[in-house]
């Protein structure tokens, strides 16, 4: 799961919920046995986080680094 993650590198969150939300489509795609509670699970754990970097989005922790002077620049 977070090896997917981080091949992605991001993955925006869909706040439209017909069936499910489209950025559990995105790794079901990927995951065969892929649940949603995975990725809370990944953010639990702070292996990802949730950011609005262009768009509200899942990232990698290991990318924190980057989004962190956009972080830092809001006002």
């Amino acid at each position: 799961m977070l090896n997917t993650l981080e091949h992605l590198a991001y993955l925006q969150i869909d706040t439209l919920s017909i069936i499910e939300r489209a950025h559990h489509h995105t790794l079901w795609t990927r995951i065969p046995d892929y649940k949603t509670k995975y990725l809370d699970k990944l953010v639990k754990e702070g292996k990802v986080f949730k950011y609005w970097f262009h768009a509200a989005s899942y990232l990698p922790m290991k990318d924190f680094r980057y989004a962190l002077p956009q972080m830092l620049d809001v006002k």
